[in-house]
């Protein structure tokens, strides 16, 4: 479990953003293991609100077109889960690392959330 602090920060225009929020998130890397190629593998990333400030989800990038994202894009008060449903596929044998950036009213904004394995051909 990892907590993510709050505080103000600058942005990516050089406004100070105030209202930031405290995330709790289940875990930041998910190794996959083995996975047969051409399968979608799904992987789930929780986050919960910790502060009194509401969460906001901005968006959420991918770091490949191998990786979709579906997350809730309402505001979670204190004390509330969301779930960042992520699915990976790959098309080659190998090993591989990937990630997802989320952008939230948080300090470490984007919050990097990643996950390797092995893709394995499946005779």
């Amino acid at each position: 479990m990892f907590i993510v602090a709050c505080s103000p920060k600058q942005n990516e225009n050089s406004r100070i953003v105030k209202d930031v929020a405290e995330v709790k998130i289940d875990s930041l890397h998910y190794n996959l293991g083995e996975i047969p190629i051409l399968n979608d593998c799904p992987i789930n990333y929780y986050l919960t609100n910790v502060s009194d400030i509401p969460l906001k989800i901005l968006y959420i990038k991918p770091s490949c077109s191998c990786t979709k994202v579906h997350y809730n894009k309402n505001s979670l008060e204190k004390g509330e889960t969301t779930t960042i449903s992520v699915v990976f596929n790959t098309d080659y044998p190998g090993k591989f690392e990937s990630n997802i950036s989320v952008y939230a009213n948080i300090k470490e904004s984007p919050l990097v959330l990643s996950f390797s394995g092995i893709g394995i051909n499946k005779n």
